[in-house]
């Protein structure tokens, strides 16, 4: 799986960089697994990669967190009405 991560804070240009990341492990009993079609980067991952906003994540981070997704997988059972 491929995603964009940084490994420091900087220029977007030069510190965003695609890296394979591990695929998630196998679904347990009630769980779902969401596939991320596409993750734009926003004003708010701009700040972020520059280190400019107020929460900074541990590095190395994956960055893009508005996204269209999809249910790919599923272990859970449908829930009752």
């Amino acid at each position: 799986m491929r995603a964009l991560q940084i490994r420091t804070f900087g220029d977007p240009g030069i510190v965003l960089e695609l890296a394979d990341v591990p695929e998630p492990p196998a679904l347990a009993a009630s769980q779902v697994l969401i596939g991320v079609e596409h993750a734009p980067i926003n004003m708010n991952d701009l700040y972020l990669i520059q280190g400019a906003y107020p929460v900074r994540p541990s590095l190395p981070s994956v960055v893009g967190n508005a996204y269209r997704s999809a249910l790919t997988g599923s272990q859970a059972k449908p829930a009752r009405p």
